[in-house]
């Protein structure tokens, strides 16, 4: 059980079976959604559980005149969309923030149902970065440095592969050369089935996918407007959750072309990318076309902790680190995003929402691809392409 009091106070428990857990006053909590718990020092893995909520109800048309305006159904105040605001609003408790990582601001009832909203929207970002630029100071800001920081906590996150994504890979013919392009922590380089190359601006994530991957030697440290390989290698190419953290169109149309590049004639190639437009099963709400989003990492392990768990003694072995941009990672010293992470502070990450039929506009400005199919799936704005000609 997980709960929090305030925007800094952060509550782990173990409890027995048939014990009770009562929280006073403003806590929030909730079982966090994995298959295994830390206890004790030792790694134990769930089996079904039950959790009951009780709850006073106010049985009462009169309207609530409570203290805590900022957390009340009945009031309905306007929730500050940062901690600064909210701070300056009188709050003295976290607000309705989403329990299990993402660290939005919840809205609607307290029943559940509510909605993380982003940060707020910001300004489309104005700089257009020319042929061997770097990236965006947004990017490197609020994409890079975050994910770095906040690696461990991600990749314990991301651990079920969606379903349609594995239907793409599962109509390859088996033994089929895949890149998968922003791969994260590897979660879909476990499919033995085909030999599956990763790279991932993020090392920490890297570093996690290689240890995962089912083939040794099969990732690289590479942004994806620049991928270091041949040209025409690949039969398919994954971009899953890459494309809505790059800052401007160019950018976006870069990558999809290193995709193209990089498959074979008759490649397939699956893109998603996150939607503005959010499903009943979504937890978030967003209402600008660029937004930055929050993620709290709760009782983050150290940098070197948390990757010893993933990585083992052996490490990751046989990473290439081919981002291009010349800075090399002092490992095992955390930065001050790592600090942040790690204190439970919440990281805000930029991301692009798409609306439908943007992906196939971008797509028009790939040579030689054609879009096999646009769909939305899973609040995700996703097309499939094929190469069909030289580039």
């Amino acid at each position: 059980m997980r709960g929090r009091h305030t925007f800094s106070k952060v509550l782990s428990v173990h409890r027995k079976y048939t014990r009770a857990l009562i929280f006073e006053n403003l806590w929030q909590h909730g079982i966090a959604t994995r298959k295994s718990d830390l206890v004790d020092g030792q790694v134990v893995l769930r089996a079904r559980r039950v959790s009951l909520t009780f709850r006073a109800v106010r049985h009462t048309s009169e309207p609530c005149s409570c203290s805590f305006p900022l957390l009340c159904d009945s009031q309905n105040a306007p929730i500050p969309a940062s901690r600064k605001d909210w701070e300056a609003a009188g709050g003295t408790g976290e607000g309705r923030r989403m329990e299990g990582g993402r660290g939005g601001v919840i809205t609607g009832g307290g029943d559940g149902g509510g909605r993380v909203q982003g940060a707020g929207p910001i300004p489309p970002p104005p700089h257009e970065c020319g042929e061997g630029q770097e990236s965006p100071e947004i990017e490197r800001t609020h994409v890079h440095q975050v994910y770095d920081a906040i690696a461990a906590h991600f990749s314990a996150t991301r651990y079920k592969p969606w379903p349609r994504v594995a239907e793409f890979l599962e109509s390859l013919p088996a033994g089929s050369l895949v890149a998968d392009v922003g791969c994260g922590n590897g979660k879909y380089m476990r499919d033995a089935r085909h030999f599956i190359v990763g790279s991932d601006r993020s090392r920490p994530l890297a570093e996690i996918a290689a240890s995962r991957a089912a083939f040794l030697g099969a990732v690289f440290v590479g942004d994806a407007t620049y991928v270091a390989c041949r040209t025409g290698v690949f039969d398919a190419a994954l971009s899953i959750a890459v494309l809505h953290h790059l800052s401007t169109r160019q950018r976006r149309v870069k990558a999809l072309r290193e995709l193209a590049r990089v498959v074979r004639v008759g490649g397939r190639i699956l893109v998603y990318a996150w939607s503005q437009e959010q499903g009943a099963e979504s937890r978030f709400s967003f209402t600008a076309p660029d937004e930055l989003v929050p993620w709290t990492a709760l009782q983050l392990p150290s940098c070197d902790d948390a990757r010893g768990q993933e990585l083992g003694q052996g490490g990751a072995g046989g990473i290439v680190d081919a981002a291009g941009d010349g800075k090399e990672a002092v490992r095992g010293v955390p930065g001050e995003e790592e600090r942040r992470a790690a204190q439970g502070e919440a990281m805000l990450r930029y991301c692009h929402l798409y609306n439908r039929g943007e992906l196939t506009q971008l797509c028009a400005d790939v040579a030689g691809v054609e879009v096999e199919q646009e769909f939305w799936d899973c609040s995700n704005c996703c097309v499939s392409l094929r190469r069909v000609s030289p580039i």
